[in-house]
């Protein structure tokens, strides 16, 4: 493993102290850590809190405290945050974070005293310095994508003003019970693939996905000792054949990063964009379908399958098979991590370990 397993009373006692103030719809997510163990509380109707053992007690931290992200101050001083702000979008009448990833990012929902909405993203210094290079390479996006890409770069906080993304999430579409089309995803991912940058982004392929897999299923051992013989299976994978031509690619695309609006396809998310094989994208985006199903259903109602083969992926061929052995074992992690789905990672830890088993 990466780091020592952190002692399982430490995230007890978390998962007791964050537990007296949640609601339904909360979500709890355990971060297990040698050098100082936490748990995020995702809130349904405010800012997420970290809770975390200071000098013996438990104590809820809020996203300004967070002292790994040099704008992180300015979202408790509401003069700092218009100071800051105001200048480039105007009067700001509400704000409100909505996602927090300790010592690497914030997110801010903005609010305009005009009705625009905007979106403050703040990065840890390594990840700001690599999404302004990221983003300086993006030259051309083909119909029907739209990449949703920084109006405003703030180097002073390391961090970027977005534009909100017009249109319907992918994500509440599906939950809505909304009909979907996979070839009409199969197109905007073609698209995706297609985008022009120039040289010089970071390469993302099997090998990647593999690492993350087998980083994720280190660090969820500590809640499942078991799952340290499925990340050593999973690091043996072996690669598929290479991709017919480099491709853009997204890196993190789910369901909660797409939005449709009409015909144009709004992409979100975009720091941590690269180019390599493009069917890492297709399945990471298949496999969330997949997991969508299973978290709201129960079953699974084949929408990987249907997306898989709308993206020209035969989803039992071998090269196909490696992603989603990979994909779904990261997931089985991070599931793992997720107090309230625990029925939900035990099952992707089986299916996990046998897709891995089988390419092997």
């Amino acid at each position: 493993m990466n780091d020592a397993s952190p002692p399982l009373d430490t995230l007890d006692r978390l998962v007791e102290h964050a537990a007296v103030s949640m609601l339904p719809g909360d979500e709890l997510v355990l971060h297990p850590r040698s050098e100082e163990s936490f748990a995020m509380l995702r809130r349904c109707d405010g800012p997420p809190e970290l809770h975390v053992q200071r000098d013996g007690a438990c104590v809820a931290l809020h996203p300004s405290a967070d002292s790994g992200i040099r704008g992180a101050a300015i979202l408790g001083d509401r003069e700092r945050l218009e100071a800051a702000l105001a200048p480039r979008i105007g009067g700001i009448a509400e704000s409100r974070v909505v996602a927090w990833r300790l010592r690497r990012r914030i997110v801010v929902r903005l609010e305009g005293e005009d009705g625009a909405i905007h979106w403050l993203k703040l990065l840890d210094p390594k990840n700001f310095d690599r999404a302004v290079r990221a983003f300086r390479r993006i030259r051309s996006a083909p119909p029907p994508v739209r990449l949703i890409l920084p109006e405003h770069e703030l180097p002073e906080l390391e961090g970027f003003l977005l534009p909100h993304a017009q249109g319907s999430c992918l994500h509440e579409s599906l939950r809505s019970g909304a009909n979907v089309a996979t070839d009409t995803l199969a197109a905007a991912l073609r698209s995706l693939a297609a985008v022009e940058t120039a040289p010089g982004l970071p390469t993302c392929g099997f090998a990647e996905a593999r690492d993350a897999a087998t980083r994720m299923l280190e660090r969820a051992a500590a809640i499942d000792p078991s799952l340290l013989d499925l990340a050593s299976r999973v690091r043996s994978l072996p690669a598929p054949s290479g991709p017919d031509r480099t491709a853009f690619v997204h890196g993190d695309l789910h369901d909660k990063q797409l939005f449709f609006r009409g015909e144009t396809a709004s992409f979100i998310d975009l720091e941590g964009m690269s180019t390599g094989d493009a069917r890492f994208d297709a399945v990471n985006l298949a496999e969330h379908l997949r997991l969508r199903e299973l978290q709201w259903t129960g079953s699974s109602g084949n929408a990987d399958v249907r997306m898989l083969a709308a993206c020209g992926l035969e989803p039992e061929d071998t090269d196909t098979r490696v992603f989603r052995a990979a994909v779904r074992a990261r997931l089985c992690a991070v599931y793992t991590l997720r107090p309230r789905w625990r029925e939900l990672a035990f099952r992707l830890h089986t299916e996990a370990f046998a897709l891995v088993n089988q390419m092997q």
